[in-house]
């Protein structure tokens, strides 16, 4: 939607932000019915399916085509979210958000993938940052350990960096899956989690101040090189609804380049 669109085109700001210790927090419950700050309800089931993640975009993005995430809505319907009532006021982010769950699966191992969206008043479904926690390393990345099926055991899942405001109107999202592919690769089997309770705990920019950088004296510095064939690439779903199966599919197409015989 052009909603989605105009995000790689506002105007954003320098600033300088407070040391990490020094900035405020925003707490949210994930409460009953989906409210993100709402009283704590009944524990939930997430069931994810596969082709959950393929509006992730790219980790690391060349140019702002489709490796850039795309409207988030698709995979939101399949995980499960809770989200904020419109904002008052502009809500700024500035730090790493992490979730703070118990959290019980049906298999030894799995992947629990958190995403912060911002949700516009059309309901476009903008992706903030995002984070992954392979339950197995939910101590220790040197020294992992299988879950316990059916154990509740609490976890903390850090998502990415982000430096990002919310505007008043907008709502904040999280959305929980056990499944993001093509970006995480599924474990050996599909995984039914069950959280029992939840936090979502935001960093907050209030404090920081705005700074002026100068403009590069030189706003062209690479440099350029003659374009002998012009490449591309295309990525596209297909879901065939007679079977059920969906297919991520990516093409990138290389200009030819000579070879020896």
């Amino acid at each position: 939607s052009s909603a989605a669109s105009d995000v790689y085109k506002r105007q954003g700001q320098w600033i300088a932000a407070l040391p990490s210790a020094e900035r405020q927090q925003k707490l949210l419950a994930l409460g009953a019915e989906g409210v993100l700050g709402g009283a704590t309800g009944d524990p939930v089931t997430i069931a994810t399916p596969q082709h959950c993640g393929t509006a992730a975009g790219e980790f690391f993005t060349r140019v702002p085509n489709g490796e850039i995430a795309a409207d988030q809505r698709s995979d939101d319907a399949l995980s499960a979210c809770w989200q904020t009532a419109p904002l008052a006021g502009p809500l700024d982010l500035l730090g790493r958000a992490s979730l703070q769950a118990d959290i019980a699966i049906d298999q030894p191992q799995g992947n629990l993938i958190a995403r912060l969206c911002d949700v516009h008043p059309d309901g476009t479904s903008t992706l903030i940052a995002r984070g992954v926690l392979n339950l197995s390393q939910r101590e220790s990345q040197s020294d992992p350990k299988p879950m316990v099926p059916g154990q509740s055991e609490p976890i903390t899942l850090t998502l990415d960096e982000a430096a990002y405001r919310i505007p008043a109107g907008h709502r904040l999202r999280l959305a929980i899956s056990t499944a993001y592919f093509p970006m995480v690769l599924p474990g050996p089997a599909a995984v039914v989690a069950t959280l029992s309770t939840g936090q979502l705990t935001l960093p907050l920019g209030d404090g920081s101040r705005e700074i002026d950088i100068p403009e590069p004296t030189d706003p062209d510095p690479l440099p350029h090189y003659p374009q002998l064939e012009v490449g591309g690439d295309r990525r596209w779903v297909e879901q065939d609804f007679n079977t059920g199966m969906v297919l991520s599919l990516i093409h990138i197409s290389e200009p030819t380049r000579p070879r020896l015989i």
